[in-house]
């Protein structure tokens, strides 16, 4: 993994959360839009969170998963909820992040 100071880690924290809360407002506001949401939150959340984050001194974080599931086609939970792939991707980009 590549090294970066602590203030470019939490600037592109930072730029994940506001992508999180464009993101949020199209989803709908039932019980699948929630559980569609959680998984593109946590999505973006392995993606660009650069802490280490264990169980059992496991690392629960997945970054490649992330980025592949952000990247690759559709995104099913979200597409379920009737919110574009390709629009979260453009929003992710859009406040300056890279897939």
């Amino acid at each position: 993994m590549f090294k970066m100071t602590q203030e470019e880690a939490i600037r592109i924290y930072k730029l994940a959360n506001l992508a999180i809360k464009k993101i949020a407002l199209s989803y709908p506001e039932t019980p699948e839009g929630k559980l569609g949401f959680a998984v593109t939150e946590r999505a973006i959340l392995d993606a660009y969170d650069f802490k280490e984050r264990k169980v059992n001194g496991i690392d629960i974080s997945d970054r490649e998963g992330a980025l592949s599931y952000l990247n690759e086609g559709e995104m099913y939970w979200a597409e379920m909820c009737g919110v574009n792939s390709d629009y979260i991707r453009r929003v992710i980009r859009q406040v300056g992040l890279t897939l």
